[in-house]
């Protein structure tokens, strides 16, 4: 449980394990980042800031836009098209397709 709860996409104080595999940085943005880009500029700035890291996209979406939603309404328009499973299998997929590419070496 301790494990899960560090990398937690709903963690304000997460460590994202996801992102260096994703875009190449140690370093992911805080929860503060998120919020702050999820209000500046909803989900176009929150892939900006994160290097479109799906498990950081996540946290932003479950931080800052579902306490917010009305369910009467739904999810807000731009980020009907995330899909967290179709971009982490993305970014794993490139990750092991650079592993056996290394290996064919």
């Amino acid at each position: 449980m301790a494990r899960h709860e560090a990398g937690c996409t709903n963690n304000p104080n997460r460590v994202c394990k996801m992102h260096l595999f994703a875009t190449g940085d140690e370093q992911a943005p805080n929860t503060g980042e998120l919020l702050a880009a999820q209000a500046e500029g909803g989900y176009k700035r929150v892939c900006e800031i994160t290097g479109n890291c799906p498990a950081c996209k996540l946290a932003a979406f479950r931080m800052a836009v579902m306490p917010a939603w009305d369910i009467e309404i739904g999810i807000p328009e731009d980020w009907v098209a995330f899909s967290f499973k179709a971009e982490k299998d993305a970014v794993w997929a490139e990750h092991n397709s650079s592993i056996d590419e290394y290996h064919d070496r």
